[in-house]
C-alpha cells in the first residue's frame, strides 16, 4: 500500500467490535494522507469524522474503484464549499 491511494474512496465497518455484525455499519470516506515512516493514513469521513493512523491493508476497510482529486467530507466543505485539494497535510 503506497502514496496512490491517496483520493481513493473507501467504505470502513464501524462500530462496536463485541456487537453483532448487524450493529455495525459501512461509512465513504476518502484517503487524504499517507504517512510514509509510518505507512499509515489517514481518512476522512463523509460526515467530517477523521481517523488518522489506518493501516492498509485492514478487513474492516473497502477501497472502491472511485477516486477522488478533492475531499469532500463535512469538514473540508466547511472552510471551502468545493473540498480541499489532495494531499491533505
Amino acid at each position: 500500500m503506497d502514496a496512490q491511494l491517496v483520493g481513493r474512496r473507501v467504505e470502513a465497518l464501524w462500530g462496536d467490535p463485541d456487537a453483532e455484525e448487524a450493529e455495525q455499519q459501512w461509512y465513504s470516506a476518502t484517503i487524504v494522507h499517507m504517512r510514509p515512516r509510518a505507512r499509515d493514513f489517514t481518512l476522512h469521513f463523509d460526515d467530517g469524522l477523521v481517523e488518522p493512523g489506518i493501516k492498509l491493508p485492514d478487513d474492516s476497510i473497502r477501497l472502491l474503484e472511485e477516486v477522488v482529486p478533492v475531499c469532500s467530507c463535512a469538514r473540508c466543505c466547511a472552510d471551502d464549499s468545493e473540498g480541499r485539494a489532495l494531499p491533505i497535510a
